[in-house]
């Protein structure tokens, strides 16, 4: 579930504009006001992204167009960065959710501001876990040389593999992708951890917090596999406001985002995402991630930058 926080910092987005009085943009010849959200292909996985464009459309009328019928929200899902940073520039897009890492590619062009993130258990950050069978006694990286590894598809996945990729060439390595024999990448936690518990897949990387949850339903799992290594906590996903957006129209938008509270459709997509809050953005949220980023790109070998 954590992969689709993206979609519900979108969502409770949608709710809280609906709730400002006067639209961001103007209004259009025919009096409806209209605001654009949007976010990247990347930040979920685990659902078909036909799937949740259609969810949050239906989401978008049994809240906003059944309460405020003369505010028009378009909801677009980007292939990539570079079809999101287009649209932001056109101003099709007032809001933007995006990877963490993708954030940093563009931030010297001042045209996104953070603003606010999804939380599990109060945390903003997510940690990940290289696991790998205990009998096997595999007590080092180098070990796992040649071998089977699976890891997460979407923002997770992005996250941890470069952190994996950062560890193996701070050990003098090569990235995952000629390290070792295989990379899978899957939807479900459970898909990555069991083929290594049951012996079909050397190791796995996945997010901490979901291994616990398996490890709490099937204590037998955490007696089987060994933390090989743990990464720190890093920021997934970030959502952020076009830079050239009307400054109190932003400060109406987070001042309503931190009301909603006592909304019971915010309780309600707060429960089916398993998520705690949606809170500020801090800038020290992303130090983590931006250590990363730029200890990756310093140690990835300058003939493979930007592939």
């Amino acid at each position: 579930m954590r992969n689709l926080t993206a979609i519900l910092c979108f969502i409770i987005t949608i709710l809280a504009i609906s709730l400002v009085p006067g639209s961001v943009k103007q209004a259009d010849a025919n009096g409806i006001e209209r605001v654009g959200v949007g976010y990247i292909a990347n930040t979920i996985s685990g659902v078909d992204k036909r799937d949740a464009k259609v969810a949050l459309e239906i989401m978008v009328r049994k809240i906003v167009v059944r309460n405020f019928p003369k505010v028009h929200s378009s909801c677009v899902i980007y292939p990539d960065l570079k079809a999101a940073v287009k649209a932001v520039e056109n101003e099709e897009i007032d809001i933007m959710t995006m990877l963490s890492i993708n954030y940093l590619e563009i931030r010297d062009r001042n045209i996104l501001i953070p603003k606010f993130i999804g939380s599990i258990g109060g945390e903003p950050e997510e940690s990940y876990v290289l696991l790998v069978k205990k009998e096997y006694n595999i007590k080092g990286i180098s070990q796992l040389k040649n071998k089977k590894i699976i890891i997460q598809q979407g923002g997770s996945g992005v996250i941890s593999l470069m952190w994996l990729d950062t560890l193996l060439m701070e050990q003098s390595f090569p990235e995952s992708r000629f390290f070792f024999n295989s990379v899978k990448r899957i939807d479900k936690v459970s898909m990555a951890v069991l083929p290594v518990f049951f012996g079909q897949a050397d190791a796995c990387l996945v997010p901490r917090h979901a291994y616990e949850t398996m490890v709490e339903l099937n204590p037998q799992v955490g007696k089987s596999l060994d933390v090989l290594s743990e990464s720190p906590g890093y920021l997934v996903t970030v959502s952020c406001f076009r830079s050239d957006m009307v400054e109190n129209h932003q400060k109406i938008i987070q001042g309503q985002i931190e009301i909603l509270d006592d909304a019971p459709e915010y309780q309600q997509l707060l429960n089916l995402f398993h998520l705690k809050s949606v809170i500020r953005y801090q800038p020290e949220y992303l130090s983590n991630v931006n250590k990363l980023y730029d200890t990756y790109h310093r140690l990835k070998p300058s003939s493979e930058q930007g592939n």
